[in-house]
């Protein structure tokens, strides 16, 4: 055990030990051992909070307090994590999702077609008379 996690452990738990989680106080009494000086400073100031809080002489809780606190604790059933709000942005994910997968089918799907086939297309009638050939190709009269 560091001196920072027993100094944590005597501010929150307080100046004895045996108040300490159980799983801690092995470890608290070995360093206890190794530097009896320093941890005893650190009980004390941490035991006189204790004996502070100790003489307001608050009442132990009722069993009906206690019964009501374990009550909240008890699991409750197994929820989806998703509630009205999380099934909204879950189709709407789905929707998203479908239109990129359209649109990159669509690509794939396509004719490809050339600059000059697109503006006959935009142009309508008017385009008609257009020559697409290829006049690169041809020889200059």
């Amino acid at each position: 055990m560091t001196p920072d996690r027993f100094t944590a452990l005597s501010q929150t738990y307080g100046g004895h030990i045996d108040r300490w989680p159980v799983n801690e106080r092995s470890e608290a009494i070995r360093l206890c051992q190794d530097r009896p000086q320093w941890t005893a400073q650190v009980l004390s100031e941490a035991a006189g909070l204790d004996d502070l809080l100790d003489a307001l002489g608050l009442d132990a809780p009722s069993t009906d307090l206690r019964q009501r606190i374990y009550a909240r604790l008890q699991p409750g059933p197994a929820r989806l994590p998703l509630g009205p709000r999380g099934w909204g942005f879950g189709i709407a994910a789905a929707s998203l999702a479908g239109v990129i997968c359209g649109a990159a089918l669509m690509n794939l799907a396509a004719p490809d077609l050339t600059k000059d086939a697109v503006v006959v297309s935009a142009l309508g009638d008017q385009g008609s008379d257009l020559d697409l050939s290829n006049t690169s190709a041809k020889e200059p009269l």
